[in-house]
């Protein structure tokens, strides 16, 4: 019985790591909304 040949790993397509822009967002959409009390 012959023994297959392994199939070779593919090199995977690294995706740049995109940095987070550091943006001033809306505090509404930051923060939850507050329960009032």
């Amino acid at each position: 019985t012959r023994t297959p040949t392994p199939t070779p790993t593919p090199t995977p397509t690294t995706t740049p790591t995109t940095p987070t822009p550091t943006a001033s967002p809306d505090p509404g959409d930051t923060n939850p909304p507050k329960e009032e009390t």
